[in-house]
């Protein structure tokens, strides 16, 4: 999967869990100090997204940052599943570390 074939995914991912949840473009595009229209084009992948609105999208539609993750590595043998198991535990890790890293920066903003 190439990097746009991965952002489309971030942005079907939040857009779908904003729908389930009943929120509206407008909702978000508050919750987030954007207008509606800077917001539905950032969701349709016209406008490209930044770290800090990503992050506070992941906190209000409550969606975890491994989530976010593409996870389509088949593992041909047993010893490969194992040592992608691994990778899928440290990436875990560190997309928890990332989170806690942003976190802080949008509290001091």
């Amino acid at each position: 999967m190439d990097f746009q074939e991965e952002i489309e995914h971030i942005l079907s991912t939040i857009k779908n869990k904003r729908k389930a949840l009943g929120i509206t473009q407008k909702q978000m595009a508050e919750h987030i100090s954007l207008s509606q229209n800077a917001y539905k084009d950032i969701e349709i992948g016209k406008t490209k997204l930044t770290l800090v609105h990503l992050f506070k999208i992941l906190e209000f539609l409550k969606i975890d940052f491994s989530e976010l993750s593409l996870k389509t590595t088949k593992a041909e043998t047993p010893e490969d599943e194992e040592d992608i198991k691994k990778l899928l535990i440290q990436q875990t890790k560190e997309n928890r570390e990332i989170k806690a890293m942003l976190k802080k920066l949008l509290e001091k903003s």
